[in-house]
């Protein structure tokens, strides 16, 4: 979970709430890694999502209840996609596997082949490996899916590739 999730919880839970430096499915098994006597865990997560913990909790015999707090789906959009066609440089924000299925499946073709072509900002290794294999050709990768890191990566990306002044 995020620094702001935790705030929240801590007001109403007695517990030591960790908080990842790696804000993904990485960070959490390297907290649990760390524990010397795991307690049960309940991971809050989506239906649907990875499942790169839970597998870590199985196959270290770990005792792990998913509570499923909501469900991935695919997005539907009644707005044009005209604008990618345009000549023009954006960055895509990638923080899950899903969200590049879904802009793919919600692009035609040629939509996109322009598309892949810009810069595709990874939160994590899965997402940067699942990326390449879409065939998207720019890739960063911010290792978080925390805004303030993901935003340090791109100034420092863009400084080092003269995008700025």
């Amino acid at each position: 979970m995020g620094s702001k999730t935790a705030q929240y919880l801590e007001q109403y839970i007695s517990n030591t709430i960790l908080i990842p430096e790696q804000q993904n499915s990485l960070g959490v098994i390297s907290i649990i890694k760390g524990l010397e006597n795991p307690t049960p865990i309940s991971l809050i997560s989506a239906e649907n999502g990875s499942q790169e913990i839970q597998n870590h909790a199985k196959d270290n015999h770990l005792e792990l209840t998913q509570i499923n707090v909501y469900q991935r789906h695919l997005p539907t959009t009644n707005k044009s996609t005209n604008w990618i066609n345009k000549k023009l440089e954006i960055s895509v924000l990638a923080t899950s596997v899903s969200i590049l299925e879904n802009l793919k499946l919600l692009l035609n073709e040629k939509e996109w082949l322009v598309l892949k072509k810009q810069l595709f900002v990874c939160a994590s290794n899965r997402i940067e490996v699942y990326a390449h294999q879409l065939g998207i050709q720019h890739t960063l990768n911010a290792n978080s899916a925390n805004p303030k890191v993901i935003a340090e990566s791109l100034s420092d990306y863009f400084l080092k590739n003269n995008h700025l002044n």
